[in-house]
């Protein structure tokens, strides 16, 4: 399971009500009796459960239908994949030395065909592209086949290619004969997970078995039609991660995978403490030979992990980082993150804005949904392209964030002032980026106070980018 999983928040919540001394009675206020918080309540405090306390609100489909209309729609949308390529005549090719593994259309820009993680050493490579995985248990929709065709001149094989429909439905309906493991149940108990031993059973059998086939299986048939010596992939820490290191260890092909993004402090137990468990265990398979990082310092964090060879080479993906040389105006820039939109809409809807122009960037995963939001005056929404012609395009002399976001690096090289709102979430931690910008607590607070600088140290978060990580990224690949 990723640590993005509901059960680990309902988990590390449990974990903190431990700690509460003096604890009479917990009331649970929720929409539905029958829900994981519950049931892990009723579980670990039997004795101090209140009153139950249902409240009314939109119907919302309970997990278990939810598992399964996932797997429906990740068939469907698997055995379409399957068919359209049984008809669509692909390159062939006959010399491959190393394999790039990507997700599409996550991290590519289409219009220039470039894999952004890569930054402008991308079109320099042999791409194994899936257009339906995105380190989610649902998968993308089989458009995504039409939109891959805009890709011009790069080197590609695609992963949903190489099964037919027929072993789509074989892999399929094989899942529904998978029983609950009790063993399972057990090793859940160890670590403090039983009460989601129903719905994990359920995402392994709906869900996760045919996830990890689909993807052995047809990277067992890329092996047998291509030879390669490499494989360089990000998301080693995910899922679709550890299979690729798993299968290519056991081939004996050399596995290197790329950090995709910048790690605040409370991403580190999913990216160092998860490898270090997996290393210290009998799973050392799951890991890659080779770890590429964006920081010299954080080589220290996988020090327990002597087989595995650690280098810095920085971030490839930010090919153009130029000083941003602002003006001084009360124009702001809110960059909305992936998780914080219902606190962040409602902190947007209670801001009334004096003296000052504020605009809203949300994040593109939900940037349909804010075009219908009615803003409030002297609030915008911000539609251009890049971040960077939003800035000067709007006159931006501050910008508003919350948390690290790709868009957050690509404007510390500036004479912004950078202000960040602070989010009580506990799993979030924020103390990094604290030592270096002002914080507000509301965006309230703008009315009050003016804050005229920032610590905008470009080094403080990557060592090394563009072309420099370009050249020392392929000084050790090659």
């Amino acid at each position: 399971m990723n640590y993005a999983d509901d059960i680990w928040q309902i988990f590390y919540l449990v974990n903190s009500i431990k700690k509460i001394k003096n604890l009479n009675k917990i009331y649970v206020i929720s929409k539905y009796e029958k829900t994981l918080l519950l049931d892990a309540i009723k579980q670990y405090f039997p004795n101090k459960l209140g009153k139950f306390i249902q409240v009314r609100g939109y119907y919302v489909l309970n997990n278990k239908t939810k598992i399964k209309l996932m797997f429906l729609s990740n068939l469907f949308n698997s055995f379409m994949c399957s068919i359209l390529y049984f008809f669509v005549k692909l390159k062939k090719y006959d010399l491959i030395k190393n394999l790039y593994f990507a997700h599409f259309p996550n991290h590519w820009d289409i219009s220039n065909s470039k894999y952004k993680i890569l930054g402008n050493y991308s079109k320099e490579n042999f791409f194994l592209i899936s257009i339906l995985r995105n380190n989610s248990n649902l998968f993308n929709n089989f458009n995504n086949f039409f939109l891959s065709l805009k890709l011009k001149k790069i080197n590609a094989i695609f992963l949903e290619s190489f099964l037919n429909p027929i072993e789509i439905l074989g892999i399929y309906f094989s899942s529904l004969k998978i029983k609950k493991d009790k063993k399972i149940k057990y090793l859940l108990k160890q670590i403090g997970l039983d009460f989601a031993f129903e719905e994990i059973s359920l995402n392994y059998k709906y869900l996760e078995y045919t996830r990890n086939k689909t993807l052995r299986k047809s990277l067992k048939k890329i092996c047998l039609k291509y030879k390669f010596k490499k494989i360089i992939y990000p998301f080693f820490e995910f899922l679709d991660g550890k299979i690729l290191s798993s299968f290519f260890n056991q081939k004996v092909i050399k596995t290197y995978s790329l950090q995709h993004a910048y790690l605040p402090k409370h991403l580190f137990s999913r990216f160092f403490d998860s490898a270090e468990i997996l290393y210290n265990s009998s799973n050392q398979l799951f890991l890659p030979k080779h770890i590429l990082l964006e920081q010299t310092k954080h080589i220290q964090n996988f020090y327990k992990l002597k087989k595995i060879k650690k280098k810095c080479v920085g971030a490839m993906r930010y090919s153009n980082l130029n000083i941003i040389n602002s003006k001084k105006t009360n124009n702001y820039l809110l960059l909305m993150d992936l998780h914080n939109k219902d606190y962040l809409i409602d902190q947007i809807n209670n801001f009334f804005p004096e003296n000052i122009r504020f605009y809203v960037r949300p994040h593109p995963l939900y940037k349909k949904h804010f075009e219908k939001l009615s803003l409030n005056k002297n609030v915008f929404f911000d539609n251009e392209l890049s971040v960077r012609s939003s800035i000067k395009k709007n006159n931006i002399g501050k910008v508003i964030t919350t948390n690290y976001t790709s868009s957050f690096i690509d404007i510390l090289n500036s004479n912004l002032v950078i202000t960040i709102l602070n989010v009580k979430n506990f799993m979030r931690d924020d103390k990094e980026l604290k030592k270096y910008f002002p914080v507000i607590n509301s965006l309230a607070e703008l009315n009050l106070k003016n804050f005229s600088n920032s610590n905008n140290k470009l080094s403080n978060f990557i060592s090394y980018y563009g072309n420099t990580s370009i050249t020392k990224f392929k000084k050790y690949i090659n």
